[in-house]
C-alpha cells in the first residue's frame, strides 16, 4: 500500500463513530478514529506504532465502505449534500400547497423539527383572536396549571420596561408635546433622502443597543436558578445573567454551580434564544452550549435518574448539549482540557456524556442508569501528563461509578511495552484509595524500574501475577504510599550493576560494576512507602546459578543482598556466597568468608 495515501472517513465511518457498534474489532475501530482526512497512512502507521494492523484495517474498512480515498470520500459527501438539498426541495414544494409561511424558512435545519409542535403551541406566533382560549401543549398529554393573575410573563415585563423607557426619554427631551408640523420650505432645502436613512439606521442600532444593553437581565437570575435546578435536582446557583453577541448570539449564564457543596461548576452556559425558559410555557431547546466546565465524581454518583427529570422538567427540554473545556475529578486525580456532547436519547429516556481529550487519544463515556453511572473509556497513545513516565498505548476500561467509589471491573492497558489486565477500585470517599490486581505480560525491565522509584538498570521482558494497594489524602502522596506484590519471571535477561561470575573468579576482592546475563530469573517483589525488596530470587545463567534476597531503599537507592552462587562443574559443584551492596546503578560484589 502506498503510504503517501490520505483516507477520509464515508458518512458511513461517521455514523460507526458515533453509534461504536457499526464496528466491532478493536483494531479497525483503533485506525478508524484517527482516519481524519489529514493523516497519509505513514502518519497513520507512525502514530499508531504497527504498520501490518494499520494497512489491514484501512484495507478492510476501505472493502465495508468505511473509509475511502480523500477524492473519492469528497465525492460520497457531495452525492449526500446533493440527495438532501432534491429532499428538502421536494418537501418545500409540497409545503408551499398548504401554507404561505416564507419559504426561506424551509431551508432552516429546524423548521421540520418545529412544524409538529407548531400545531400545538403559539410560541412565537403573532396572537389571533379565538373564541376561547387554547392550553399550551404539553409532551405526556397534561396541561399545566393557568398562570396566577398578576405574574406576567417575560415578554410582558419586558414590553412595560420598554414603554417606561420611552416614556423616561421624552421626558428627558422636554416633555411628550409632538413638535409643531414644519412650515413650507423650498424644494432645494429639503432634506437628503441618503440622511433619512442613515439617521434610520442609526435608531435601529440604538433600539438594539438599548434592547441588548440596558435590559436588566439579571432580574430574571431567580427563574433560571429554578428552572434549571428542578431539572438536574440539585440546588443551583447562578453568578450573573447577560446578553452574549459575540461569537454567538445568545442569553448567557455565568458562574453557575450545582450541589450543595458546589459538586459541579460551570463558566458559561449559553442559550441560543433570548427569551429562553419562560414563565408562560415550556420550551424546546434544541441546542444550549456549556463551557470551563469542573465535574466530580460525586456529582455524577448523584445521576442516575438525571435522564428522567430532565425529561419531566416544566420549563425547557433539550435535546443536546456542546460542551468545550471540561475537567473530570475523581478524588485527587483529573482529566483536563476534554470536550463532548450530552444527548438524551431520541424517547428521552437516556442520557449519554460523551468526551474526548483534545488530540482525540482518550474517549470518555457516561451514561447514567438505576445501578449507577457505567463508565467506559477508550484510548490510544494517551499520556496523563507531559511530564509522567507513564504512556499507555491502548486503554480499554469498563466499569460502574457509585457513590464514593469507581469499579473498574475489566481493565485492559498497554503499558511500559507490556500489557496489564485486571480489575481496578477506586475509593474518594475520604481521600484517595486504590486496589486491584491482575496480570503482567512482557513489561520492559529497563522502563519498570524509573516507574518503581529506582536506578535500576536492566533488560529483559517481566510478567507476572501483582496486587497492589494505595491510600493518601492526594493523588500524589497515595502513589509515594503504594504496598504490593509482584510474583514475577523475566527471560533472557541482563542485569547491569554487578558481575556475579567475576566475583566468584576473585575470591577475597571486590568487583565492581559489569553484568550478569541470566537465562531465567524468578521471585516476588514486594514494593512499600521506604523500600523495593526482592525474595525468593532465583537465577539461572547455564553452568552458574544464584539464589537469594535483595533491599533498595528508595531514598537514598542504597543496596543490602547476598546470594549464594552455585558454579557447576563435572566433578561436583561449587557453592560461594556473594554479598552485594553499594547504590544504584554501580553496585560492588564480593566473596564471603
Amino acid at each position: 500500500m502506498d503510504r503517501n495515501l490520505v483516507y477520509s472517513k464515508t458518512p458511513a465511518g461517521e455514523e460507526a463513530t458515533r453509534q461504536r457498534t457499526r464496528v466491532v474489532q478493536r483494531n479497525q475501530r483503533m485506525v478508524l478514529l484517527q482516519v481524519d482526512g489529514q493523516l497519509t497512512v505513514a502518519g497513520l502507521v507512525e502514530k499508531i506504532g504497527n504498520e501490518t494492523l494499520v494497512v489491514n484495517a484501512l484495507r478492510e474498512l476501505e472493502r465495508d465502505g468505511f473509509v475511502a480515498l480523500s477524492l473519492e470520500a469528497h465525492s460520497v459527501w457531495e452525492e449526500n449534500k446533493k440527495r438532501i438539498r432534491e429532499v428538502r426541495a421536494l418537501e418545500a414544494s409540497r409545503l408551499s400547497q398548504f401554507s404561505n409561511f416564507d419559504s426561506t424558512a424551509s431551508k432552516s435545519s429546524t423548521f421540520s423539527a418545529q412544524s409538529k409542535a407548531s400545531q400545538f403551541s403559539d410560541f412565537d406566533k403573532p396572537v389571533k383572536p379565538a373564541l376561547e382560549p387554547r392550553a399550551p401543549y404539553v409532551p405526556g398529554g397534561v396541561s399545566p396549571p393557568p398562570s396566577r393573575p398578576g405574574q406576567p410573563g417575560l415578554g410582558e415585563r419586558f414590553a412595560s420596561w420598554l414603554a417606561g423607557l420611552k416614556v423616561q426619554l421624552n421626558k428627558n427631551l422636554g416633555g411628550t408635546k409632538a413638535p409643531a408640523p414644519p412650515k413650507a420650505v423650498k424644494l432645494h432645502h429639503a432634506v437628503n433622502w441618503k440622511k433619512r436613512i442613515a439617521l434610520g439606521l442609526l435608531g435601529v442600532v440604538l433600539a438594539a443597543f438599548l434592547v441588548f444593553y440596558l435590559y436588566p437581565y439579571d432580574n430574571h437570575r431567580q427563574q433560571f436558578e429554578s428552572a434549571i435546578g428542578q431539572a438536574v435536582g440539585v440546588p443551583v446557583r447562578i453568578g450573573r445573567v447577560d446578553i452574549q453577541l459575540t461569537p454567538r448570539v445568545g442569553l448567557a449564564l455565568s458562574d453557575v454551580r450545582m450541589g450543595s457543596k458546589g459538586e459541579a461548576r460551570i463558566g458559561k452556559i449559553l442559550f441560543p434564544q433570548l427569551w429562553a425558559l419562560k414563565s408562560e410555557q415550556r420550551v424546546q431547546l434544541q441546542e444550549i452550549e456549556l463551557s470551563d466546565l469542573m465535574l466530580t465524581a460525586e456529582f455524577f454518583a448523584a445521576t442516575s435518574n438525571l435522564a428522567e427529570r430532565m425529561r419531566d422538567a416544566s420549563a425547557f427540554s433539550l435535546d443536546r448539549a456542546r460542551l468545550k473545556n471540561v475537567t473530570l475529578q475523581f478524588g485527587a486525580s483529573s482529566l483536563r482540557e476534554l470536550s463532548g456532547d450530552l444527548k438524551l436519547g431520541e424517547t428521552g429516556g437516556q442520557l449519554i456524556l460523551s468526551l474526548e481529550s483534545a488530540d482525540r487519544g482518550l474517549q470518555v463515556r457516561l451514561r447514567p442508569t438505576p445501578s449507577g453511572v457505567t463508565v467506559k473509556v477508550e484510548g490510544i497513545n494517551w499520556k496523563p501528563k507531559e511530564d509522567s513516565l507513564l504512556t499507555f498505548s491502548y486503554i480499554d476500561v469498563k466499569g460502574v461509578l457509585r457513590p464514593g467509589k469507581l469499579l473498574l471491573e475489566s481493565v485492559d492497558l498497554g503499558l511500559l511495552d507490556g500489557g496489564f489486565q485486571g480489575s481496578w477500585v477506586l475509593d474518594f470517599a475520604q481521600g484517595v484509595a486504590v486496589s486491584g490486581q491482575g496480570s503482567l505480560e512482557r513489561i520492559s525491565l529497563k522502563r519498570l524500574g524509573p516507574a518503581l522509584g529506582i536506578a535500576l538498570d536492566a533488560e529483559g521482558a517481566l510478567s507476572g501475577k501483582v496486587r497492589m494497594q494505595a491510600a493518601g489524602r492526594t493523588w500524589e502522596e497515595m502513589l509515594s504510599k503504594a504496598e504490593g506484590d509482584l510474583a514475577f519471571r523475566v527471560d533472557s535477561g541482563v542485569f547491569n550493576g554487578a558481575d556475579l561470575g567475576e566475583a566468584t573468579r576473585r575470591v577475597g576482592s571486590s568487583v565492581r560494576g559489569g553484568m550478569t546475563k541470566f537465562d531465567h530469573l524468578t521471585g516476588t517483589l514486594l514494593v512499600n512507602e521506604q523500600s523495593v525488596r526482592v525474595d525468593g530470587l532465583e537465577l539461572d545463567a547455564g553452568l552458574v546459578r544464584a539464589s537469594g534476597n535483595f533491599l533498595v531503599k528508595r531514598k537514598d537507592q542504597a543496596v543490602d543482598g547476598s546470594v549464594l552462587v552455585t558454579i557447576r562443574s563435572s566433578v561436583s559443584p561449587i557453592q560461594m556466597p556473594v554479598r552485594i551492596n553499594g547504590n544504584l546503578p554501580t553496585l560492588q560484589a564480593e566473596v564471603g568468608r
